[in-house]
């Protein structure tokens, strides 16, 4: 019979000493591209923005390479629709489809993403499981593949959510640059990705022998993910986009969630590992 336990990553002990690596096997890094194609879309052209993340994506993957790390699914499918999308930019000379471009280069990366996250669910091989098998090496294989399709879920949601915001604030509100459609609102649900994935990463690891007190309880999750309500209604009052009623509602979900999630936590110091739900 095969042991379901995963040996150990050959690279894992090399993990935990090259701070390059910590960085480079995490799939928030490997969706920076994205976000910097979108920011310097905003602030210059498409074609510019793309080629940006064309050459971040490659700088990512030969990085990772250079540290002894195989090419990972998220950093090729980077450098290959970004490639597709740089030669669409040169070879487009239509100013009114170059304008929708540069007027929607989030919305375009977030549906991307969202594709890439979805598709990837729908054939098995999740695109943070590459990421999961170096960060979490030690946790067995069934353990992997039950936080893979989570995390991915997670982000793939995300994205959707992302892409909403800017939807509205481009079509409905007819306004790309507002601060709270075309920031804020899209960088929250990415942000609650990075809270959730790693609130059951340790309750993933609290599964090893002597890591159970590393579990989080549920409320330190809805604390970590209320606290950042807080500056998305600010930012909505600031920059408008919404009635201020929205954003007061928001504001004040963020301190009762943050209030109640932190008495939460308090109760229960320590999470339930993940095997025991």
């Amino acid at each position: 019979m095969t042991s379901s336990i995963e040996a150990p990553h050959p690279h894992h002990d090399a993990l935990e000493e090259d701070r390059w690596l910590r960085y480079l096997d995490n799939p928030v890094t490997g969706v920076m591209p994205w976000v910097a194609m979108a920011v310097v879309t905003g602030t210059h052209s498409f074609a510019l923005g793309v080629a940006v993340g064309l050459v971040s994506s490659l700088a990512l993957m030969l990085g990772a390479k250079w540290r002894g790390e195989p090419m990972k699914i998220l950093e090729v499918a980077d450098v290959v629709l970004f490639a597709a999308l740089l030669i669409l930019a040169i070879s487009i000379r239509s100013v009114p489809i170059n304008g929708w471009f540069n007027n929607h280069a989030d919305t375009v990366s977030n549906v991307g993403l969202a594709l890439l996250a979805f598709g990837s669910l729908a054939v098995g091989r999740p695109f943070t499981a590459q990421y999961t098998r170096v960060r979490l090496a030690r946790l067995p294989l069934a353990m992997h593949r039950r936080l893979d399709r989570r995390a991915t879920l997670a982000w793939g949601l995300a994205f959707v959510t992302a892409s909403f915001a800017g939807w509205y604030g481009e079509w409905i509100l007819d306004n790309s640059n507002n601060i709270w459609t075309g920031w804020t609102l899209q960088t929250l649900p990415l942000v609650w990705a990075v809270i959730y994935v790693r609130w059951e990463d340790l309750r993933g690891l609290a599964t090893l022998p002597g890591q159970a007190s590393v579990a989080r309880p549920s409320g330190a999750l809805v604390r970590g993910c209320s606290i950042w309500l807080l500056p998305t209604g600010i930012a909505g009052l600031i920059g408008g986009g919404a009635p201020q009623s929205v954003t007061w509602l928001v504001i004040a979900a963020g301190i009762v969630g943050y209030i109640a999630g932190a008495a939460s936590a308090a109760r229960a110091v320590v999470g339930t590992p993940l095997a025991a739900c």
